[in-house]
């Protein structure tokens, strides 16, 4: 298996006024794989709740208390919000009253309310995901987080930082056959379900977690990390506010200069069929490394750049289909899609 590591940095350092942003609420489906109900106007709510709220404006998230789909993560955080009966929808803990006659027009009020909300926080993002393939640390995901949270009164607050995985396939009653689920809360990154504690109101913590999928890179590739900043009250917690970023193709930030720029660098399929790796312009590239593997992480060939350039021969690939190109130059290395036509 291919030795991965992804690095997540997440800055949030300004004290600053204008640097505050939006509050960004909690926006949880209580379901279960066996629900009817969540399957037909509970799966037409979370579906548009995804493409109206998701990301800009809030974080959406499933919690599969029961069912095919239902892990010890997911029950304990929807015990954490007691709800009655399925589908549930909640904002921050209070049930939305969504129904099948009702979910549509209290979405529309849910949609007036939170852009009207003119509660704030300091700067709390995800600002990058990356990666590098074949890290001596083995399979694992490094979070690093910068906070600051001083507008905030006293609190017990901690950080909790989850994979959240769209397209997960199962079974769902009301829909027919298996289908492609949304938004569901898979693992979290932090030991303890609700995070790490915080005991300043600005600092950094750092965390590691081990992949453990076969599949490795493209396991996560696309996936999703969310946090949230969340305040102990008795026994319970309170979300005060998420944020949300895709674990994209990037590469570590102390990449060489010529791997830096996207734009210095092309990969595609020539006229040939071929997949054809080539240097830009003024781009100084000879003798760095180049390989193609197949979406599932097996390598394929690796060729040396030779005047700008390198070309996997269509006999060397697995037919149609995506594949991934990994340039190298020295310690560090730059990975791109290519489509096969």
């Amino acid at each position: 298996m291919k030795h991965i590591l992804y690095t997540i940095a997440f800055l949030c350092i300004s004290n600053m006024a204008n640097s505050q942003q939006a509050i960004k609420p909690l926006i949880t489906k209580h379901t279960a794989t066996w629900c009817p109900s969540c399957g037909t106007w509970g799966w037409n709510a979370m579906k548009q709740l995804v493409t109206d709220l998701h990301g800009s404006d809030a974080t959406v998230m499933a919690l599969h208390f029961s069912g095919n789909l239902e892990n010890d993560l997911n029950k304990t955080l929807a015990s954490n919000f007691p709800s009655v009966g399925q589908p549930v929808f909640m904002a921050d803990g209070v049930d939305l009253d969504f129904t099948s006659s009702s979910w549509e027009a209290k979405l529309e009020d849910l949609k007036t309310q939170i852009a009207t909300n003119t509660a704030s926080i300091n700067k709390f993002e995800i600002n990058s995901a990356e990666y590098a393939v074949d890290a001596d640390t083995g399979d694992e995901i490094q979070v690093t987080i910068d906070y600051d949270i001083n507008n905030l009164p006293v609190g017990e607050y901690s950080i909790g930082i989850y994979l959240v995985r769209d397209n997960i396939i199962s079974s769902q009653s009301g829909q027919s056959g298996d289908v492609a689920h949304l938004k569901i809360l898979d693992v979290a990154l932090t030991e303890e379900p609700f995070g790490t504690a915080i005991s300043n109101l600005q600092g950094e913590i750092s965390i590691t977690y081990d992949v453990l999928s076969d599949e490795g890179l493209t396991e996560y590739l696309g996936q999703e990390v969310v946090t949230i900043l969340w305040d102990k009250v008795g026994e319970s917690y309170t979300s005060i506010t998420t944020n949300s970023s895709l674990i994209e193709e990037k590469t570590l930030s102390s990449l060489s200069e010529s791997l830096k720029d996207a734009n210095l660098y092309n990969v595609y399929q020539n006229r040939s069929g071929d997949i054809q790796f080539e240097a830009i312009s003024n781009t100084q590239m000879n003798g760095e490394l180049v390989s193609i593997y197949s979406v599932t992480g097996r390598k394929l060939d690796t060729q040396s750049i030779v005047n700008g350039k390198a070309i996997f021969h269509q006999g060397l690939l697995n037919g149609k289909g995506l594949y991934l190109v990994r340039v190298e130059s020295n310690s560090h290395a730059k990975t791109l899609k290519v489509l096969v036509k």
